[in-house]
């Protein structure tokens, strides 16, 4: 995004915040209402109220694709909330699993609504339920659409973990990559679906991750993924790889009936009609045994040697963290030669 010097925020008697932006947003803040894009200002007000200042510590948006009805979301709130930090809660009214670094429909109509929500154990912290995608409410967050930007956000807790290549499709992890977009370190954090969820070991880790994130002098994005076990039963928190693993183990069709490479099986019920049934590998209940992180493949050999990957240390008992970034350029210098003598029509 471009510089602007009409970019620092103003206030006015009546308590509205604009901002001046080439690219996005009018945004109309009250308990409800409407964030209103377009492509000049964004605008906050408040009925009269701003929205809360900074008091202590950073100012860390939550956020999540679960929803703001999400335990996790509330858990790991409330704990950063007592670490003395500024929190601000804005989340999809209802789940958004799967959704990616999308944006949706808000982005194109042009507004987004939303609706103020109580949480428990987070009096006087602004909390918004958002009919819109996790990573637009980032966005909008990170333009001053709900009060002063976040200067940290934190995605989660997802209920089930974002390991490997399955993160691509992460609303959780979508929403921290796309904070980094607006020069702001983000962590995704997940914990294992198991019953009973540990959402506490997870939230009181995350917090101590953020801690990382606010002593660096760099935009990172961090994915945390928590096993869920007590915290007593936590091995550590330890560097982790992105692992070879991707999403999908199996899918299955009724769409002919064979099987490719023992993952795709196919039926074909001659009516031109079918149902893909998907198994994303995801495990409904704990077996009990956890391996040595020796067992996955998905490990990388780096400068400090050889790295677990994600899913071997969490099935190992450790909370596994990992450096990710959001979409780059290619400039890799096997691949640059790829474009050489491009022309137009081929020639």
């Amino acid at each position: 995004m471009r510089s602007c010097t009409q970019c620092t925020p103003k206030r006015s008697p009546r308590g509205i915040i604009a901002t001046a932006l080439w690219c996005l947003p009018l945004a109309y803040v009250r308990s409800a209402g409407i964030l209103r894009l377009s492509r000049v200002w964004v605008t906050i007000e408040m009925s009269g109220q701003q929205i809360s200042a900074n008091v202590a510590g950073m100012r860390i948006l939550v956020t999540n694709d679960d929803g703001i009805a999400s335990p996790g979301l509330h858990e790991v709130a409330r704990t950063l909330h007592e670490d003395g930090h500024d929190v601000i809660v804005a989340a999809p009214l209802d789940d958004c699993t799967g959704a990616g670094a999308g944006v949706g429909e808000g982005y194109r109509k042009g507004s987004i609504s939303f609706q103020r929500e109580a949480v428990s154990g987070l009096a006087g912290v602004d909390a918004f339920g958002v009919d819109a995608l996790p990573a637009l409410i980032v966005l909008a967050a990170c333009l001053g659409g709900f009060g002063e930007p976040p200067e940290i956000v934190v995605s989660g807790i997802n209920l089930g973990l974002n390991t490997g290549r399955a993160v691509l499709h992460s609303g959780t992890v979508g929403a921290a990559l796309t904070a980094s977009h607006f020069g702001v370190s983000s962590l995704a954090v997940s914990v294992e679906p198991f019953e009973p969820v540990f959402w506490d070991p997870a939230a009181k880790i995350a917090a101590s991750v953020v801690g990382k994130l606010a002593r660096s002098k760099d935009v990172i994005v961090l994915n945390l993924n928590v096993p869920g076990i007590p915290l007593s039963e936590v091995r550590g928190v330890r560097q982790a790889s992105l692992s070879t693993r991707g999403a999908a183990l199996s899918i299955q069709s009724d769409v002919g009936k064979r099987t490719i490479s023992g993952l795709v099986e196919v039926e074909d019920s001659g009516s031109g009609m079918g149902t893909i049934t998907l198994n994303l590998g995801w495990p409904t209940e704990r077996d009990g045994v956890r391996t040595t992180p020796d067992s996955d493949h998905g490990a990388v050999v780096g400068r400090r040697g050889r790295v677990p990957s994600d899913v071997e240390l969490v099935n190992a008992g450790y909370a596994a963290v990992t450096l990710i970034k959001a979409v780059s350029e290619d400039t890799r210098p096997t691949t640059a030669s790829l474009l050489d003598d491009l022309a137009l029509g081929g020639a």
